[in-house]
């Protein structure tokens, strides 16, 4: 379950954004968040404080403007320092859970989604799914209905 309530951002708390392969400073994303171009929703996922964009912002920034150390939010969202958080994906504000929430036992895929991206959905560990589902590789996209698991099987 995902809670969502608005966020805000302004030009204290905002570095530069990634906007379709070009680089906003901080006073034009003030403006495109003025102008509702770029908006930023803080929710709960597994528990766990998320931010959600819907626009694709570098782990630079999203540091910049939560606080937050770049080696950390990359070791909480279980990428590198390098890479982007691409708009719509949660951004984890602390470490993901070893297990999802007790009543999601299972997970049926829609064609393309890899551990990866699941772990992303329920806030859970890459490492711990891989454990619980070692048939399937962590970034193989996997076809559609295909069950995998959150939790040990019993």
């Amino acid at each position: 379950m995902i809670e969502i309530r608005e966020g805000k951002i302004n030009e204290q708390n905002v570095a530069d954004i990634n906007e379709k392969d070009k680089l906003v400073t901080a006073s034009q994303a003030v403006e495109l968040y003025e102008e509702r171009l770029i908006e930023i929703r803080e929710g709960k996922i597994n528990g766990l404080d998320v931010w959600i964009a819907n626009a694709d912002l570098d782990v630079q920034s999203v540091s910049y403007s939560s606080g937050i150390a770049v080696k950390k939010l990359a070791v909480y969202n279980e990428i590198s320092p390098s890479e982007s958080f691409s708009a719509g994906a949660p951004i984890y504000l602390s470490k993901k859970r070893k297990a999802a929430s007790p009543e999601q036992i299972t997970h049926y895929t829609v064609a393309g989604q890899t551990l990866e991206a699941i772990a992303r959905i329920y806030g859970i560990q890459i490492k711990r799914l891989s454990k619980l589902n070692k048939e399937f590789d962590r970034t193989t996209p996997l076809r559609s209905g295909t069950l995998v698991y959150l939790h040990p099987r019993t």
